[in-house]
């Protein structure tokens, strides 16, 4: 009797297995229109993610050329901003009217804001980056649109209190030369290979990596996920099997503050602007798990693609407020959920829950 419970286990466990790791199910969407919330209900969802910062750059005092406030919107604060090279407004937006100018031409340095957060082993980082002109960062630019020859732009960099070699640090990513982009810091340098066909000279480009350690040990192979989204390239994505820290004898292993940018050698052309907008970071074991709207029903279609801010998160249900980012309209639009390992769901249409049909009006002939 014992055996045969033991293999009546064993096989219901078997037969649990691909429900257990499968992707997101999103079986309906309601939009209470008074309240621009989104319900969600479906399973597989899991627990929400930890968001530690998301900045629109849209506050209410914001003026063209004035200092970015720590205080972030909606969610969470900067921790510091270089006080002599301060971030401040420009009316280049991806979003709403305004965007974070990274570099300053008057005084030739880079603008960086800087986040703290809790020591975690799990990032995930997504951020709207845009060159606004022709000229490339860098001393040796041979012309507009090309890439320069020197290591000239870190868009953001992860690290654990410092830049330094025995601490962990990668930028996410950074160009080293001749158009080669990587995931790499002062510590070491990850082999996931992103190449640059993602690049985009006329567009706004979404950056999203997500570095997750391997639980039982930081040094054996975790995961790591590169994606880069534009209009214009649709989106790119690669993922790896690597460790996403150096192995040396400094423990412990962990990632602590974000700088945005990183670092910026120069720009050469004073009508070149580098300007970031709606920086989403999220922290800690669900880091990955997120809510989008995009433009395809299927994930890797998309060109275009709005992260939403979730109110409450459980395994069946989600509410969030709706955001609209640069979407002109809700029709064609489609929800998708990513749970903590990763995994997307199909999309389902949002128009006919944000836009429900109109009643018919009955017309009555003439007598």
């Amino acid at each position: 009797m014992k055996v045969t419970k033991l293999s009546i286990t064993i096989s219901t466990l078997m037969a649990l297995s691909p429900t257990v790791w499968a992707a997101p199910t999103v079986n309906s969407t309601s939009y209470d229109q008074s309240a621009n919330t989104v319900t969600i209900i479906g399973s597989g969802f899991g627990a929400g993610p930890k968001v530690e910062l998301y900045d629109d750059f849209e506050a209410s005092t914001a003026r063209v050329g004035e200092d970015i406030p720590l205080s972030a919107s909606p969610i969470g604060s900067w921790t510091s901003a270089n006080q002599y090279y301060r971030a401040d407004y420009t009316a280049t937006a991806r979003s709403g009217k305004f965007g974070f100018r990274a570099w300053s031409h008057e005084k030739g340095q880079p603008q960086p804001l800087t986040k703290k957060f809790p020591a975690t082993q799990e990032v995930f980082l997504s951020y709207w980056v845009k060159l606004n002109g022709d000229y490339f960062p860098g001393d040796n630019v041979p012309g507009p649109r090309q890439f320069p020859t020197d290591s000239s732009w870190k868009f953001t960099w992860l690290m654990e209190t410092d830049g330094g070699r025995e601490n962990p640090n990668l930028c996410l990513p950074t160009h080293v030369g001749n158009g080669r982009f990587m995931l790499a810091g002062n510590s070491h340098n990850l082999s996931t290979n992103i190449t640059n066909s993602w690049w985009s000279w006329n567009n706004w480009m979404r950056i999203t990596v997500w570095l997750k350690a391997n639980e039982s040990d930081p040094l054996q192979p975790g995961k790591v996920l590169f994606q880069a989204l534009s209009k214009e390239k649709g989106l790119f994505e690669v993922t790896s099997k690597e460790s996403i820290f150096n192995n040396n004898n400094v423990f412990p292993k962990q990632y602590k503050q974000l700088n945005i940018p990183g670092w910026i050698r120069s720009v050469k052309d004073p009508n070149t602007e580098i300007v970031y907008d709606d920086v989403y970071l999220a922290v800690g074991s669900n880091a990955a798990a997120r809510v989008e709207i995009g433009n395809a029903p299927n994930y890797k279609d998309v060109t275009h693609l709005e992260l939403q801010m979730h109110s409450s998160w459980t395994s069946g249900e989600i509410k969030f407020n709706l955001n609209k980012g640069t979407f002109s309209s809700l029709n064609g639009l489609y929800v998708f959920v990513t749970d903590k390992d990763g995994n997307v769901s199909k999309g389902i249409p949002l128009g006919d829950a944000a836009s429900p049909p109109v009643a018919p009006v009955l017309k009555v002939a003439n007598q």
